[in-house]
């Protein structure tokens, strides 16, 4: 298993990196920003990079 890196310790905003992926918490905002990643995703723009 891979062990957590911490990115951000901050209250209510903690970030780590479990092995290849980055994790954050939920807002009121986030599917508004994964719907437009999707989209910018499926227009070929390289803003939105998936790994």
């Amino acid at each position: 298993m891979v062990e957590p890196q911490v990115l951000q310790d901050d209250p209510h905003r903690r970030v780590v990196r479990i092995g290849d992926t980055v994790r954050r918490p939920m807002h009121p905002w986030s599917p508004t920003i994964h719907e437009l990643l999707r989209h910018l995703e499926s227009v070929g723009s390289p803003a939105a990079v998936r790994r």
